[in-house]
């Protein structure tokens, strides 16, 4: 039994109710559950990405996962054998004109394309259309309200510089995706119509 949060809900700490497309820690830490018959339970302070979902339920099952899965299986934590790896969580969002827009934008198409690199004490945000960044110490600050990008010190400095490519190469990897995928037949029209009514659309 895997349960895991979509994304969390704000509650002012940044100037909105609900979860409009930001990445901040109360609309991107979320819970993540597995229960595996015959393991005893326990919990994983370290974080991890959603993309570890389906190649740990694979693992845990003992199917090899596809290679264009970009998560890794954390099955070694789950069974208390091993922390997982400590590789910085990315998160990513599209943020159209206003941040309050509805519906919320589901193609990189409908604005700006956001991300959000993320350890265990840093959270680094980029606007990859804009080029704007934020970045926060969430030990020390961990509402994420004074943003240290304007006037970086070293260390600050050299989080940025270890974070920043991770958030190109998403970028890259995204828009690579976007471009393959441009020449896919379209959505047919019963699942246009659900993903509608559910707001996807």
């Amino acid at each position: 039994i895997v349960v895991a949060g979509d994304h969390g809900e704000e509650f002012q700490e940044h100037g909105h109710l609900a979860h409009y497309p930001k990445l901040y820690d109360e609309l991107i830490r979320v819970p993540l559950i597995v229960n595996v018959p015959g393991e005893d339970g326990g919990r994983v302070s370290e974080h991890v990405g959603l993309d570890a979902i389906p190649p740990t339920v694979a693992d845990l099952l003992g199917v090899e996962s596809p290679s264009e899965w970009r998560g890794e299986s954390v099955a070694p934590a789950v069974r208390g054998e091993a922390d997982p790896d400590q590789d910085p969580v990315v998160s990513v969002t599209v943020r159209g004109e206003e941040v309050t827009e509805q519906p919320i934008p589901r193609s990189m198409a409908d604005g700006d394309l956001l991300m959000s690199v993320r350890d265990a004490e840093w959270t680094y945000i980029e606007n990859a259309d804009t080029g704007e960044t934020e970045l926060y110490h969430r030990p020390s600050d961990p509402t994420q309200q004074e943003d240290r990008s304007a006037d970086p010190t070293d260390e600050e400095l050299a989080v940025v510089e270890r974070f920043a490519p991770v958030a190109a190469d998403h970028v890259a990897e995204l828009r690579d995706r976007e471009a393959d995928a441009a020449g896919d037949d379209e959505v047919d029209e019963d699942l246009e119509a659900r993903l509608e009514a559910l707001g996807y659309r």
